[in-house]
């Protein structure tokens, strides 16, 4: 329960103790009320909602002061049993709304708040009977193994990817076939290959020319040799997805041969007659 609500009970808790009509507040039955309400509003303040319910019933029991029931239904609201405050209401709604000093004008408002905690209460209740009326364990569903489409064999798969890769290895080996990747080392060599001076002075120094002499050498060759390496893949790549592919073809079509052959029939059929006998073939297919 709120602050707020908690102050509002302790307020009413005080207002029915100063309420008391004052030729019983000496009374034993009131004193015993007065006692009791004292021990609800600590009980209250505990939390302890269920003694603070019981000490205001028995309030109630000593002086019938509405009070003690309206402070009932708070405590009842506040430890969560809705239908146990909305059935003091239903027994004492009508005498609060009815106090000659209009201490209980926000009844109507309780009531609404307590039937709208009341019915969520109880949709929780059945939607959490019905899950207990599920399976606990569900079982697993099937395990698919996955299947290649009817129309494709692994055969067929396995051919065409080494086309692929061929295709691809042999466009790598005439990319660096081509020397456009180190077209600038080619026209270097061109120029060392002419005897012309100052191919590589753009590089500084002596030293610093015969090192870059010398990167140029080892990417030249390097470049080569991706060359024929692509080259080699290619062509083994595309020998081999082609002789797959030609093998899976005459597969499927010794296949089609010997479904086509199991489906052929050779019938004999006898005859006999005045003018002699004889048979017939028939061949179907």
């Amino acid at each position: 329960m709120n602050r707020s609500q908690k102050t509002k009970f302790l307020s009413l808790c005080l207002a029915g103790v100063l309420i008391l009509p004052a030729g019983t507040a000496f009374a034993d039955d009131a004193a015993d009320a007065a006692a009791y309400y004292q021990q609800a509003s600590e009980a209250y303040q505990a939390e302890d909602y269920t003694r603070a319910d019981e000490l205001l019933a028995r309030a109630y029991a000593k002086d019938p002061d509405l009070i003690y029931q309206y402070n009932r239904v708070l405590a009842n609201q506040a430890k969560g049993d809705f239908k146990a405050a909305l059935a003091i209401l239903d027994t004492f709604q009508a005498q609060m709304l009815a106090d000659p000093d209009a201490r209980f004008t926000d009844i109507p408002e309780i009531r609404v708040n307590l039937e709208q905690a009341e019915a969520k209460a109880v949709a929780r209740r059945e939607a959490a009977e019905r899950a207990q009326q599920v399976p606990s364990t569900v079982p697993a569903p099937p395990v698919v193994e996955p299947t290649l489409d009817e129309g494709v064999s692994s055969s067929q798969i396995l051919g065409w990817s080494l086309v692929g890769v061929g295709a691809v290895s042999l466009g790598a080996s005439a990319l660096f076939g081509s020397k456009v990747l180190i077209s600038d080392i080619d026209d270097r060599f061109e120029c060392e290959r002419s005897n012309r001076t100052g191919c590589y002075s753009e590089f500084g120094d002596t030293s610093a020319q015969d090192k870059q002499f010398q990167d140029d050498v080892d990417t030249w060759d390097t470049h080569n040799t991706l060359t024929w390496v692509t080259l080699g893949v290619g062509a083994a790549a595309l020998i081999g997805g082609g002789v797959v592919l030609y093998l899976d073809a005459q597969e499927h079509e010794d296949s089609t041969v010997s479904a086509a052959a199991s489906g052929a029939k050779l019938e004999w059929t006898p005859y006999v007659s005045a003018d002699g006998a004889g048979g017939t073939f028939n061949f179907s297919f």
